[in-house]
């Protein structure tokens, strides 16, 4: 089973984030009863004129120190990185050592204090990503900030929270800063997280109803682009061609011809007698004697 100071063990420093680190390093030398050897002095040897019972209890005290001073050591040694153990494991004072470390990498840390307070700054949140998960990214440097000693009230981090958030939720920020009570930054977490899962759980009715409008209209257009198609792709319905016996000519009367190609139409010559079927005539005796007169 591990105990409590293999749980809180910092990572090997490798010359970023030196001030996190540092306080990591610190809780943990603190657990193993070691970090007092790093804010105390080295112990002096008794003075000459000293009674032996002050002598034995300064080499006590100076033994003591020693094997907290090559413990401390080793541990601090054992949390940095190859490349910079190569450099400071010529140290052999535990409490040298953290001082150099703090003298080398606190100017740089310097420098990423202001890169972190201007990444702060800058902060915008975006539409299209989950609002939440960009309010930890802004909490993530707030964090970093209270690491390099910027701490910021809460007050101030709802405010900016508000002033960072999509487009989208302006009536969200409206709400929120007409309110008569000032929001802790837990409430305005909580609030953010409920307002999201809101607009979460509405985007698939919306999405949906707007696929069936925009699919149904893709079909009506569909069906009437395609309509003239269809109708191309129809066989014509073919005409019946009349035989040369069907047409009579209306000049001279006889079929297999039209008027238009008929030779005895009206300049060329003309018409025939047209032929008279058998007539049975019914005559009166008058009319018998007449023609025979």
């Amino acid at each position: 089973m591990a105990s409590s100071s293999d749980v809180i063990k910092p990572e090997a420093f490798d010359g970023a984030s030196f001030k996190r680190w540092q306080i990591k390093t610190r809780m943990w030398l603190t657990d193993l009863k070691l970090f007092w050897v790093v804010t105390s002095a080295v112990p002096q040897a008794a003075s000459d004129d000293a009674d032996d019972a002050a002598k034995a209890a300064a080499l006590a005290e100076k033994a003591k120190w020693d094997e907290a001073n090559e413990a401390c050591l080793s541990r601090l040694l054992n949390v940095l990185s190859n490349r910079l153990f190569d450099v400071y494991s010529r140290f052999t004072s535990a409490k040298g050592l953290w001082t150099e470390l703090e003298n080398e990498f606190s100017e740089v840390d310097n420098g990423n204090e202001s890169f972190t307070t201007e990444n702060y700054l800058n902060y915008k949140m975006v539409e299209g990503r989950s609002v939440m998960e960009q309010l930890q990214e802004i909490q993530l440097l707030v964090r970093d900030l209270v690491q390099y000693g910027c701490v910021l009230p809460d007050s101030f981090q709802v405010n900016a929270i508000l002033a960072k958030l999509p487009p989208s939720w302006r009536d969200f920020v409206t709400s929120r800063r007409h309110m008569k009570k000032q929001l802790t930054l837990t409430e305005l977490s909580a609030a953010i997280n409920v307002e999201e899962r809101a607009r979460s759980s509405n985007k698939p009715s919306q999405q949906l109803q707007a696929h069936v409008v925009e699919k149904g209209g893709d079909r009506k257009f569909q069906k009437k682009k395609n309509s003239p198609q269809k109708n191309m792709n129809q066989p014509k319905s073919k005409k019946m061609k009349k035989k040369k016996e069907d047409f009579i000519c209306y000049v001279c009367g006889v079929s297999g011809h039209t008027a238009r190609r008929c030779k005895l139409r009206k300049g060329k010559g003309p018409p025939p007698q047209r032929k008279e079927g058998n007539v049975v005539v019914n005559s009166t005796p008058g009319d018998s004697t007449a023609h025979q007169s």
